[in-house]
């Protein structure tokens, strides 16, 4: 007789746990569903502030540097071939000590970059495994306010353009595998990547 109340009493038990092991994970999933849609909004909103930044400024064309910073349009191959193979590229890794003093023409990706106040941005160019660091100090009319705000608007991972003069830093560079320093004179995005990546 006892033995049989207390297999009952088991029973009931096994019961009451499958109940409540099924009810947590219920919850569980009821959680995790709400985690995952909290994160796609924070996605969503902040992919919004980006493309919201990216929409809000706008090149002033009286600036008296206009014709050295902005967006490249489309090439469709259709410009005359003499002057589009006539520009000679640098890459990044051949940037040394031997180069100080002169102008280059760098085409790479947008590493990172980091604005000091409004007279100073500092950017990284990656290009494959070598990276540099690149500064636009702002010196009128060389180089105008307005070209280091579209500098610091630049999408991360966006492909650049960046004409400058090769200048060996006074402290060693800890951050980039080129130990010499760029100062920019132009800068142009080639294709802009999305502002913020979805991951």
């Amino acid at each position: 007789m006892e033995s049989s109340k207390t297999d009952e009493k088991k029973i009931e038990e096994q019961q009451a746990a499958a109940q409540d092991g099924s009810a947590k994970a219920e919850e569980k999933k009821d959680s995790k569903a709400e985690r995952e849609k909290k994160k796609a909004e924070r996605l969503a909103a902040r992919q919004q502030k980006g493309q919201a930044d990216q929409q809000e400024w706008k090149k002033d064309p009286n600036d008296p540097c206009a014709s050295k910073f902005g967006d490249c349009e489309l090439n469709r191959s259709q410009s005359n071939p003499d002057e589009r193979y006539a520009r000679k590229y640098t890459e990044v890794h051949e940037l040394n000590e031997t180069h100080a003093g002169q102008e280059v023409l760098i085409r790479g990706r947008l590493h990172s970059s980091r604005a000091a106040g409004k007279k100073l941005v500092f950017i990284v160019i990656r290009e494959r495994f070598a990276t540099v660091q690149a500064i636009l100090a702002v010196n009128e009319p060389e180089v105008s306010p307005g070209m280091a705000e579209y500098t610091r608007r630049i999408p991360k991972e966006s492909i650049i353009e960046v004409k400058a003069k090769v200048v060996l830093p006074e402290k060693p560079i800890e951050g980039c595998s080129q130990k010499v320093e760029l100062s920019i004179t132009e800068i142009w995005t080639i294709n802009k990547s999305a502002p913020i990546l979805p991951f």
